[in-house]
């Protein structure tokens, strides 16, 4: 069996690893010490 990702799936997830690095990761830190997330993140 070949579980590796097909070319559609692979660029989904490297779409939503950018967005989480661009746009989650810079501020969790932020978010987690305040104990809220952004709406437009639901």
């Amino acid at each position: 069996m070949d579980f590796a990702l097909g070319e559609e799936q692979q660029a989904i997830f490297d779409m939503a690893r950018d967005f989480g690095g661009e746009r989650i990761a810079p501020f969790s830190r932020e978010w987690e010490q305040a104990g809220t997330i952004p709406k437009e993140l639901w």
